[in-house]
């Protein structure tokens, strides 16, 4: 989603068109490409609109060789820029020929965009009728509730993230929304009920819908605690009350670092840091 909208305001400064390119999806199985899940497919390249050191070896077993063959050509082409910092880099907002790669997981790349990059995300019909009855069959008043975010699975599993303590999730909500009621979204929903101590009265956890439907419906609160995932940040970037209330760490996915200086780019300065 990074991505997309970076190259969504990228084109808009330089007035031309954009192509997204997603065959790295083709070997890559931790996910899957689904942005085609809302309503505004993203223009896709096609193989012959990829540089050709790009597709060298997709098809090959050893990705290590193809990796390193790719590697060298890419660095003989004057036209292909690969992003080198996790931070706001102004070359990349203003490149003007190129082939692009990089996670680009900031705001900044695309603020000035903002509310179309957002059209970008719209949900389809079918979702979002999915997800109303779901608010209405489970009673939930969107108003006087705050959305809380835990990942782990794959952040616990990987030793270059790092999973945040529950004591950030508690004070949070004492601190921030000490007489709302949590809509909990996780990845481990049973560790949460075991080691999130909040009374079963104050707690709805979302079940029976995918990521699409809980993105539309997380998208539709006014309050927020979210994880340090950029699934979470989009969750919150995308709901459109003006007087929402973001709770955020002061902590990256892939650091056990906590500080204003590591997140300085990561998230909007009006969403608020917690430190635990």
């Amino acid at each position: 989603m990074f991505q997309y909208a970076y190259a969504y305001a990228l084109s808009k400064r330089n007035w031309c068109k954009f192509l997204l390119d997603v065959s790295t999806f083709d070997w890559y199985k931790v996910r899957k490409n689904e942005l085609s899940l809302f309503d505004n497919v993203p223009p896709y390249a096609e193989i012959k609109d990829i540089p050709f050191y790009e597709r060298f070896g997709l098809n090959w077993k050893n990705k290590w060789i193809a990796r390193w063959v790719r590697a060298v050509w890419w660095r003989l082409n004057p036209d292909d820029y690969r992003e080198t910092s996790k931070w706001f880099d102004p070359k990349f907002a203003e490149l003007k020929k190129w082939y692009i790669i990089g996670y680009f997981q900031t705001e900044r790349y695309f603020q000035e965009y903002k509310e179309e990059v957002k059209k970008l995300f719209a949900f389809k019909e079918s979702t979002e009728e999915r997800v109303s009855e779901y608010i209405e069959k489970n009673n939930l008043n969107l108003q006087h509730i705050a959305m809380l975010h835990v990942r782990r699975w794959d952040f616990q599993n990987d030793p270059n993230c790092c999973t945040i303590s529950t004591k950030y999730y508690i004070e949070a909500r004492k601190m921030f929304f000490p007489y709302h009621k949590l809509l909990i979204f996780s990845d481990d929903v049973s560790r949460c009920e075991d080691n999130l101590k909040f009374s079963s009265e104050d707690v709805h956890y979302v079940d029976w819908l995918n990521w699409i439907e809980s993105l539309c419906l997380m998208s539709k609160c006014h309050n927020f605690i979210i994880s340090n995932s950029t699934f979470a940040r989009w969750w919150a970037y995308l709901s459109n009350y003006d007087k929402k209330i973001i709770v955020r760490p002061d902590l990256e996915f892939d650091r056990r670092v906590k500080g204003e200086a590591y997140c300085r780019d990561h998230y909007p300065k009006e969403w608020i840091p917690f430190k635990w």
